[in-house]
């Protein structure tokens, strides 16, 4: 399955059947661009006594907002802990940018007017 289908089912697995642990905020990426948006932050959380990683981006995973050792929840997959997002404000786990979701409107708007076209109603001579 391509990679942003799979976080798009991902994502929805985690909002309908998630389970919470407590995780920490271990590193800051450096955020060599001037937008806010593109910092990052690991969480480190564990299950099951084996410890698990989320990254989290936005304006809200800047080192001044989320310090190092900041406790933060995690939701988690209970059959595949791998599959995770953190709960923060400010920030997101999201997977899908804007211009992907801008593109598959417009596939989804081609693929309409194209089943027009090819089952129209002809007019018969």
């Amino acid at each position: 399955m391509p990679e942003r289908i799979q976080d798009i089912a991902d994502d929805a697995a985690l909002s309908a059947r998630s389970e919470r642990a407590t995780g920490t905020v271990v590193t800051h990426a450096p955020n060599t661009g001037k937008y806010a948006y593109r910092s990052k932050a690991t969480v480190a959380f564990t299950v099951g006594g084996k410890q698990y990683i989320n990254v989290v981006e936005g304006a809200g995973a800047l080192p001044d907002r989320l310090p190092l050792g900041t406790a933060v929840d995690v939701l988690y997959l209970p059959n595949d802990p791998s599959v995770s997002r953190a709960a923060t404000s400010d920030a997101e786990t999201s997977r899908i940018t804007a211009p992907e979701l801008a593109g598959l409107w417009l596939l989804s708007v081609l693929l309409v007017l194209a089943t027009f076209f090819v089952y129209r109603p002809r007019a018969v001579r």
